[in-house]
């Protein structure tokens, strides 16, 4: 028996070299259709990617604005609740002044009851301008 050797150039040269050049076109292919579809995502997830950004940004300038409502409004109860308290104990210390300087001939008492009505006049003033 004999063994004839013969190159696998000879026999398969012709198909080795299609079966090469078609691997090189399917990988060619497959990397065009890759960066065709990065590209494609790119551009059509961009409007989104900025309509995302300019919501998330209205709903910040939301919650800012909510937030800046509430401090608000806690602060008007606050103001709404002192001026109740400065006009009761206005008029508690008229009433007080009135009393004392009836029933007492201190004079250190009278400046006393005066300087504490003077400041609550005084503070009721400036919170009434507020």
């Amino acid at each position: 028996m004999g063994v004839i050797i013969i190159p696998r150039k000879h026999i398969m040269g012709q198909a080795d070299e299609r079966a090469f050049k078609t691997l090189v076109i399917l990988i060619s292919a497959s990397l065009c259709i890759i960066v065709i579809g990065c590209v494609c995502i790119l551009i059509l997830t961009n409007g989104v990617s900025k309509e995302m950004k300019l919501r998330a940004e209205l709903i910040s300038h939301l919650e800012a604005r909510r937030k800046a409502e509430a401090s608000s409004n806690y602060k008007s109860q606050f103001l709404a609740n002192m001026r109740l308290v400065f006009s009761k104990s206005s008029v508690n210390l008229n009433k007080f002044n009135y009393l004392k300087s009836y029933e007492t001939e201190s004079e250190h008492l009278k400046s006393q009851v005066s300087i504490l009505f003077l400041s609550n006049t005084y503070m009721s003033s400036d919170l009434s301008h507020l």
